[in-house]
């Protein structure tokens, strides 16, 4: 009996410890990774979309906002008691987007309005360990401009 080959009961139990120390930390790196991922991915749209109704603004297509007007737009219920954004539906807003632009004269002179745009998403994201986190991803831009 002393030729006899195979693996014992004990070589197992240590061979799938080993193995489970070393997968465990594996999986959580490739979570974590995709969390930031996706992260990332709304951080851009948002971006993206702030950007897009900065341009609007810039370029003097939005002359029927009202100064000192809270405007809104959302696929949700988030925009209710705020005016509605006149040019919402080009914008390509996803789930739980909410895009704010505000306009207030700027200064003494009523020529000239400052408007902030605010993008941010009203949701939740996991990390990874089964609870929901409530993580604001939001983009703020500024800019003053001439009323034509």
């Amino acid at each position: 009996m002393k030729n006899e080959k195979g693996v014992t009961l004990i070589e197992l139990l240590v061979s799938i410890v080993l193995l489970g120390m070393i997968i465990v930390p594996l999986l959580m790196i490739m979570t974590g990774t995709s969390t930031r991922t996706v992260t990332q991915e709304r951080e851009t749209g948002n971006s993206y979309i702030a950007q897009e109704v900065m341009e609007k603004v810039r370029s003097g297509n939005v002359r029927y906002l009202l100064p000192n007007g809270h405007y809104c737009a959302s696929n949700t219920s988030a925009c209710q008691d705020l005016l509605p954004l006149p040019f919402a539906t080009e914008l390509g807003l996803g789930d739980y987007q909410i895009v704010e632009v505000v306009v207030e004269t700027y200064s003494d002179n009523t020529s000239f309005h400052e408007v902030t745009v605010i993008v941010r998403n009203d949701d939740r994201i996991s990390y990874g360990t089964g609870d929901l986190v409530e993580k604001e991803n939001r983009i703020e831009l500024i800019t003053v401009v001439k009323q034509k």
